[in-house]
């Protein structure tokens, strides 16, 4: 009761929740917008990862030019050419590029083995050609030949017509 000796009726607060009708529409929209968006971004992750190898491709190829003599390229990849006497890294794992030097014929401008398991520790993933100079990064397997040949090229700014081309 109060001072004038009524009863006080408390109104009740309706609480006010979503309905599974409602919560299943969110979900459903939700899930839609996800489906749009996640695959565009996977896109970008790879067309970054092809970028950035690039990068590193070049800046590999500026210091192998920059080492060579008159008269002949250097014999290998040396770390100490970069900064901190590291090998930039390889895209696809973030580990630094190991590089496979071999001494070939100098219209050898592709290695044989476009590509290389980053499962495997301390595989290959690069490949240098100390009679012309040329350097090229390997790339994962895509899921066709096509797109793997595509990676390469576009990594290594290069216009290989296929895998197995190792020639001009």
């Amino acid at each position: 009761m109060d001072e004038h000796g009524s009863t006080i009726h408390w109104k009740k607060s309706r609480l006010r929740a979503f309905t599974l009708i409602e919560l299943m529409i969110v979900i459903s929209i939700l899930a839609i917008l996800a489906a749009l968006v996640i695959p565009s971004m996977a896109g970008a992750s790879d067309q970054a990862r092809i970028e950035t190898m690039a990068t590193n491709v070049e800046a590999v190829r500026t210091q192998i030019v920059m080492h060579a003599s008159s008269s002949s390229y250097p014999s290998s990849v040396d770390a100490s050419w970069f900064k901190n006497s590291k090998l930039p890294r390889h895209a696809w794992t973030g580990e630094e590029l190991v590089v496979e030097a071999v001494s070939l014929g100098a219209d050898v401008i592709y290695p044989e083995t476009k590509t290389y398991d980053p499962s495997v520790g301390g595989a290959a993933n690069a490949w240098y050609n100390s009679t012309n100079g040329n350097f090229c990064a390997r790339v994962v397997t895509q899921k066709t030949d096509a797109d793997t040949l595509r990676v390469f090229n576009d990594a290594n700014k290069t216009s290989a017509t296929a895998l197995t081309q190792t020639q001009r």
